[in-house]
This record gives C-alpha cells, sequence and structure tokens, in this order.
C-alpha cells in the first residue's frame, strides 16, 4: 500500500469507530430521557416526533456489533457477541414490522416505555416506525452478513447497508424540505431527526468497515476512477441539498416563485459541478503530464542502459578470448581452480576440480557451486562477498561435499576479476585439501584438552578426597565413642558409604584422563556386595534388596568399573519394571567351570517377542515407557567384552533373572581368604607433627590419633611447622603431600635434616602424587586419602617400628575394624 492508501484506510477505521460511539451514545441518551421525562432528548426540538425506546435500544445493539466487527484483536468469541447483538436488531425490526402487516400487537412497543396517548406522528405508542423497521432489519442483515461472500465473490452487506441509507436519507431530505411523505408510510408513525442521523451514520460506517472488498473496494482504490470517485461524492450528496435547501428557504421568504426557484436551483448544481469537473479535469491532466515526463525518463534511461550492455559485451567477448587462453593453462594445475559469475554460477572447472570434487566439467559448469558442493562457511557469505568487493581477495576455510557425500575442508582462495570499467566480471577461486592435516590438528587440540580435563579432575579428585577424610574421621569418632550400639553400627555404616564414595571418585578420575581399561583379578562376590550397597539409595524403599553371594570367592579377570556399571543398568532396569513391594535379588555362583551372577526382579516379566530386541539401542517396552533404552544396549556391551554371555529367562506374570556368565578361562573359584586379625591399635605412643591446610581434615586426623593414643602437634602450612619450637622434637611427621607454598615431601626432607630420627608419613587424596613421591622416598610412608582409622594406626606403628612400606597398604580390608569399643584416654595436643 502506497501511504495515501494507508491514510486513509486509517481516517476509515477511525470514522467506524466514531460512528459506532456516537450511535451508541445518542441511543443512550435517548433512553436516559425517557426515564427522567427529558423532552430535547427524546425529540430534539419540541414539536418533532420522539425517538422510541425500541429504536434507541436498537440503535445501541447495532453500535455494539459494529465496534466487534471492526479490524483488531478478533476471536470467535467477539464474532458470537456481535451476531447475537446483529439478530437483535433484526427481531426488533421484523416484529414490528408484523405488527404493522398483520395488524397486531405483540406488546414489544410498552416493554421499556410507553408515549403518551395523542404523542405527535405515533400511530401506536411506543411503537417503531415502519421505515425506522425495515432499516433495523436491513442493517442488522448487514452486520450479520459483513463477512459472508457469494459463490460469485459479492458481499451483500454493502448492498443492505446502501438501502438501509437510502432510508435515513430521504428521512433526512423529508425534514430538511418539509416533506412528510419521505419521513412517514401513510398514517404510521414517522421517524425522528435523530433516528435518520444516526442510521445515516450506521449504514455508511457498515459500507466501509471492510474497505477493500466490493463496492466500497471501488471508492477506496488507488486508480483515476476511485480518486475521481471520492472528489464527487461528497458534492453531489451535500451540495444539491445545500443548494436546494437556500432556494427553498427564498421562495417560502416570498422573494421568488416556484418556477424561478426551480431554474435558479438547476443552474446553480450546473455551474458548481461544472467548477467540480472543471477542477478534476486540470488536476488529472497534472497527474497525467507528470506520468508522460517519468515514462520519458525511463526511455532515455532504456536508451542508456542498450548502448551500455552493447559495450559490455564487445568487452566480454574481448574478455572471453582471453580468458580462454587461460584457461588452457588453468586446467594442468592439480589445485582445484573453478571461476565463478557475479550470480556463483560455474563458468570454468579445471581437471584438479574434477579429480576433488568427482563432478566433470559438463556436469558442473552453469550450476550455482554453493548449491552443487553444498558449501558450509564459518563466516557469513554476505560478509565475505563485501570483503571482496572491497579488497578484491579473500582467503579462509571452507566445508565441500564430493559428488559421493564426503566432507571436504579446504583452504580457499578468492580472486574477483574487474573489466575495464572496474565493474566486477568474475571470481576465481582455488581450493586446497587440507582435511588430513585439520583432522591431526584437531586430534592434537583433543588431546590438549584431555590433559586439560585430567588436571582438573585430579583437583577435584583430591580435594574431594579430603571432604571424605574428614567424614571419614567423624565416622570413626562416633563409631568407636558411642556407648550406644545401634549408633556404633550407624557410624560404620557411614564408614562403608564414604569408602565407597571414594571408589567412585578414583574411577571417575581413571576415566577423565582417558586411562586405558585394565582387567584385573576380581572378587564378584564383592563387587555384588558392593552395587548393593549403592542400590540402596537408588531403589525405592518399597521394593526389597536381597544379595546372595556365594561363600567361596568368585574370581574373574574384569574390569571393576564396567563390572559396577552392568550390575546398575541390569538392577535400575528391573527397578523400572516392578510395582511396590517386589523383591530384587543380587546372586553369584558357579557351576562346570564357570562363574556367573543373576538380578533377578518379581516384576510382570517379559514375553518371547520383546526379548528378541531386549538388548537393541533405543528398544524401550511399552510397559515402562521411559528411558533411552540404552542400559541394556551397554550391558550386552560389556559382557561381550570380557567374552562372556547373558541369558534372559522369564515369561509374562513370571517375572525376569539376567543371568550373566563368564567363561572358565577368565574366572577361577578360590577358597575365601582367611579374615585378618583384629588389630589392637589403641595403645599407639609417640609424639606426631601433623601438617595439613583443610580445617576440618585436620581436627578430624587429630582426634583420631589422641584417641590412638599419640601426643598431637598440629600445623596448617609447612612455613608454621617449621617456625614451630617443638620440644621434645617429635618422633613422626605426618603431612598432606599438597600443601600451600612448601610441598609435603619437601618438608619432610627439611625436618630430617634437622631431626635425623624423624620417621615420616605422607597423606594425599590423589593416588598418583603418591605414587611420584614414593618413588623418590621409598623408605617413607604413604597414605592415601581418605583412610580409615585401622590403616591410620598401621600406618604410624609401621613407620615407628621402621617395616617396609608395603606392610600395611591403604584401604586393605574394608572389613577390618577392630572389636575395641573402648579407646585410649586422649593425650593433650598443641595447636
Amino acid at each position: 500500500l502506497v501511504p495515501d492508501d494507508i491514510r486513509l484506510l486509517k481516517l476509515l477505521r477511525a470514522y467506524c469507530k466514531a460512528a459506532a460511539l456516537a450511535v451508541a451514545g445518542v441511543g443512550c441518551l435517548v433512553l436516559f430521557g425517557w426515564a427522567f421525562h427529558i423532552g430535547f432528548l427524546t425529540s430534539v426540538l419540541p414539536g418533532l416526533v420522539t425517538m422510541k425506546a425500541n429504536t434507541a435500544l436498537g440503535l445501541i445493539l447495532a453500535a455494539a456489533s459494529l465496534w466487534l466487527l471492526l479490524p483488531g484483536q478478533s476471536s470467535a468469541r467477539r464474532n458470537q457477541a456481535a451476531h447475537f447483538f446483529a439478530l437483535l436488531v433484526v427481531l426488533i425490526g421484523a416484529a414490528t414490522l408484523c405488527e404493522y402487516i398483520f395488524v397486531v400487537d405483540l406488546r414489544i412497543d410498552q416493554l421499556l416505555f410507553r408515549d403518551p396517548v395523542g404523542s405527535k406522528g405515533t400511530f401506536a405508542p411506543g411503537r417503531l416506525a415502519p421505515m425506522t423497521a425495515t432499516a433495523f432489519v436491513t442493517i442488522g442483515l448487514a452486520l450479520m452478513l459483513l463477512d459472508w461472500k457469494s459463490r460469485w465473490g459479492r458481499r451483500p452487506t454493502q448492498v443492505l447497508s446502501l438501502w438501509t441509507g437510502l432510508i435515513s436519507m430521504l428521512a433526512i431530505t423529508g425534514y430538511i424540505f418539509h416533506a412528510t411523505v419521505l419521513y412517514r408510510l401513510l398514517l404510521y408513525t414517522q421517524v425522528a431527526l435523530h433516528t435518520a442521523a444516526a442510521l445515516l451514520l450506521l449504514s455508511v460506517a457498515v459500507f466501509f468497515a471492510r474497505p477493500r472488498s466490493d463496492l466500497a473496494g471501488d471508492l477506496t482504490g488507488h486508480g483515476s476512477g476511485s480518486v475521481m470517485a471520492r472528489r464527487f461524492l461528497p458534492a453531489v450528496f451535500c451540495i444539491p441539498l445545500f443548494l436546494g435547501w437556500i432556494l427553498l428557504q427564498g421562495q417560502l421568504a416570498g422573494l421568488y416563485g416556484t418556477e424561478l426557484g426551480l431554474a435558479l436551483y438547476c443552474t446553480a448544481n450546473t455551474i458548481v459541478f461544472a467548477v467540480l469537473v472543471w477542477l478534476s479535469a486540470r488536476k488529472m491532466n497534472e497527474e497525467y503530464l507528470q506520468l508522460s515526463k517519468a515514462e520519458l525518463e525511463i526511455r532515455e534511461l532504456n536508451s542508456e542502459l542498450e548502448g551500455r550492455v552493447a559495450e559490455r559485451t564487445k568487452s566480454l567477448v574481448r574478455q572471453a578470448a582471453v580468458l580462454s587462453e587461460q584457461a588452457a593453462l588453468l586446467d594442468l594445475a592439480q589445485d582445484a581452480i573453478v571461476v565463478l559469475d557475479m550470480q556463483n554460477r560455474i563458468s570454468f572447472w579445471n581437471r584438479g576440480a574434477e579429480a576433488l570434487y568427482g563432478w566433470t566439467a559438463d556436469e558442473a559448469i552453469g550450476r550455482n557451486k554453493y548449491e552443487l558442493l553444498k558449501t558450509e562457511f564459518s563466516h557469513p557469505l554476505e560478509t565475505m562477498e563485501a570483503t571482496l568487493l572491497q579488497l578484491g581477495f579473500w582467503e579462509g576455510e571452507a566445508i565441500h561435499h564430493r559428488r559421493d557425500g564426503t566432507r571436504l575442508t579446504v583452504a580457499s582462495r578468492w580472486s574477483l576479476q574487474r573489466d575495464e570499467d572496474g565493474t566486477p566480471l568474475r571470481i576465481l577461486t582455488i581450493n586446497n585439501d587440507i582435511t588430513d592435516r585439520r583432522r591431526m590438528e584437531e586430534r592434537l587440540r583433543q588431546s590438549h584438552k584431555m590433559e586439560a580435563v585430567g588436571q582438573l579432575a585430579a583437583g577435584v579428585a583430591h580435594e574431594f578426597n579430603n571432604l571424605l577424610q574428614a567424614l571419614m574421621s567423624m565416622a570413626a569418632i562416633v563409631r568407636l565413642r558411642a556407648g550406644n550400639p545401634q549408633v556404633a553400627t550407624i557410624g560404620a555404616e557411614m564408614e562403608g558409604q564414604i569408602r565407597h564414595g571414594a571408589r567412585l571418585t578414583q574411577q571417575l578420575l581413571q576415566f577423565s584422563q582417558g586411562q586405558p581399561i585394565e582387567l584385573t583379578n576380581l572378587d564378584l562376590g564383592e563387587q555384588v556386595r558392593t552395587a548393593g550397597i549403592l542400590l540402596r539409595q537408588l531403589i525405592p524403599e518399597n521394593i526389597r534388596i536381597v544379595v546372595a553371594t556365594s561363600p567361596e570367592r568368585l574370581s574373574v579377570e574384569g574390569d571393576a568399573a564396567k563390572v559396577q556399571q552392568m550390575l546398575l543398568n541390569l538392577a535400575i532396569n528391573a527397578r523400572d519394571a516392578m510395582p511396590a513391594g517386589g523383591t530384587l535379588t543380587l546372586r553369584t555362583g558357579s557351576s562346570d567351570g564357570e562363574v556367573f551372577l543373576e538380578v533377578e526382579d518379581t516384576g510382570e516379566g517379559i514375553d518371547e517377542a520383546t526379548r528378541t530386541h531386549l538388548f537393541e539401542p533405543f528398544f524401550t517396552t511399552k510397559e515402562q515407557g521411559k528411558g533411552t533404552g540404552l542400559g541394556l544396549a551397554e550391558v550386552h556391551g560389556i559382557v561381550a567384552e570380557h567374552g562372556g554371555r547373558i541369558d534372559v529367562d522369564s515369561g509374562p506374570g513370571q517375572g525376569c533373572r539376567f543371568r550373566v556368565i563368564f567363561p572358565a578361562s577368565a574366572s577361577e573359584s578360590l577358597p575365601a581368604p582367611e579374615p585378618e586379625a583384629d588389630v589392637d591399635w589403641s595403645q599407639g605412643t609417640g609424639r606426631v607433627l601433623l601438617v595439613e591446610d583443610q580445617e576440618g581434615v585436620r581436627a578430624g586426623i587429630t582426634m583420631l590419633l589422641e584417641m590412638i593414643g599419640y601426643e598431637v602437634t598440629a600445623a596448617a602450612s609447612a612455613e608454621e611447622a617449621m617456625a614451630m619450637a617443638i620440644e621434645p622434637p617429635p618422633d613422626l611427621l605426618l603431612s598432606d603431600i599438597t600443601l600451600p607454598g612448601i610441598a609435603g615431601p619437601e618438608l619432610g626432607e627439611r625436618l630430617v635434616e634437622r631431626w635425623p630420627s624423624l620417621k615420616v608419613v605422607l597423606m594425599s587424596g590423589y593416588i598418583e602424587e603418591a605414587s611420584r613421591a614414593s618413588a623418590s622416598r621409598r623408605e617413607w610412608q604413604f597414605l592415601q586419602k581418605p583412610f580409615e582409622v585401622t590403616d591410620l594406626a598401621l600406618h604410624l606403628r609401621a613407620a615407628l617400628d621402621g617395616k617396609a612400606p608395603g606392610s600395611a597398604s591403604a584401604n586393605t580390608s574394608p572389613e577390618l575394624q577392630t572389636q575395641q569399643q573402648q579407646s585410649a584416654a586422649p593425650r593433650k595436643s598443641r595447636r
């Protein structure tokens, strides 16, 4: 739409809204006048016909319907309300016409108010005029059919609104020229003046409610006919009425007779319309001259453009000859050389491009390069082309696709060629395959990234093990100092959970460093028992967990993390298939030289058709309806890596049992190890210098040392420890390897120089760190965090007695717990 059209549509919409408000306002004022007996509100001027209450109500309903149907926030509810209001208007008019035609009194005229007997121009008290009732029927139908089209594409709404406008215009003309017959049909009730005015406003508003359709579109278009109509129509309606009223007043005043008045009326109309036609013709002539001038300028531009095209054609012919000579040389190049026109169509494709992309020159020439090669750029194409136009060249990388779909990373160089006057002609592109080089660079970046991730994971694992050590110390204190056996049991359970967290931390650290999977000799029963501890945190309390392991030690060659993952996947799969109150059983056993483990549930079971797809990726049963379907597929892969097999025994309503069988060559049934003897570690004697930067860890270890029986001096850093004047000298240094400033091994070296008889035990939450330190000083003891009170006591005693470092390894026996329930009285510690 041009700006003038937009402005016209806005004006028409504003008029429609204003007309709806004005008509509704007139109706409300009339009802107010009837309610409070205010005569000028019901009849405008004394002696004129009153607007009936039903008329006022109908006008309000019609105005509300129009307001709801105007363009805006349209909705089904608004349309339904608008059509309901319009239907009420039709019913009011139709009922009144029935009263006149069939000479009946439906008593709808006195529902609100009633005219007094003998009111001017009233056939029946409170009844609408026949012309008003007819106008209500037509305007109500027009509103109801506002958006309806016939099968010929016509809208009856505009014809109906014109009929309403004709009725109102006749009434208004009758009032102007005192022609009663124009606003009164026979002797029936007359049309009130403000009724006629309101109906005229309403009919025009409904006509232009959809300004771009049918008859209204002929008036609101931007063609010359529409412009002419908009100029003449206001004059056609207003000027004859105005001139006729003036001449009528002169005739009534006796200034002239009827014949002269009629002659003056015709002459005045002729003069006015002649002036209007002359003004419109002059306006259209000016517009025509402007259009002719514009057409002349276009012809001159076309002629100039044709001359430039002819010159350009000659230039292209010359350049084509030069290009044909260069093409022979470019065709011999090994690089992929492609020439494009300014629409990115291929005009040259050398043998190197054929070898690299797989498309022949005949197949490539004429096609869009970026569509042919499915090019992917690292920068927006518009930016690259702008750089090319500005600088004349561009270099960068892109992803191209060969004919067989293979992705290639290419180094691309663009060069823009121009003609003699500087106009861009073509783009020369040279492309080299650098896919292998970028792949090697990516592998190098990934290796550096994995190394950084491993370093980060090591630091996080170290801090997390420090936290676990603080918790382990507190759990040991709770267990050993508890006078209540139940509290002692809780402490023992806490220690077991902390040990499991330490194992998970070590597995996560191993995975993050990308270390290869190593098969080690595993106790299958211990693996099942460990999984059972974790499952008690994952399985709801309303499902019973039973762990039944073989009394013998069942050894298999396997990866502990993989076996744990397999057990958890099977158990969680069983959990999802079981209702509340079910039982989940984990057991181990051996048969015919083979070792197996089983996960059995009491769920609904699996039918034979489902079992055939059970280990496929992304397969889930309808009963479960959740998960990714990767859990059992991962189990199948882990079993295959261990050289085993997995059997499924199930049926509808029979539960499900998964049996994982390890081959005889990878398993061995060994007798269970003898339990280690209880250790009396509560009789430790000596002076210990503890250096630990974590306050919580330092406090927990201090309490453990005092419970064991050692005298403790604690420091938060190596500098603080070296500054202490300890008398008599300590017998043993217990220090964390990672300390702020001076590290633990360096601290040990310096303190051994001061006190040659000093024994050293180093602690670390990172096993690799402890391994590097132990390689330098093999006579020192090393503890991996988190450690238990048993391991702490054994390492300290071994260090003080001068035993070999390997005689008591960290976390050697999680089941090794002292039976001592009373600890020695703690000694005083120095801080």
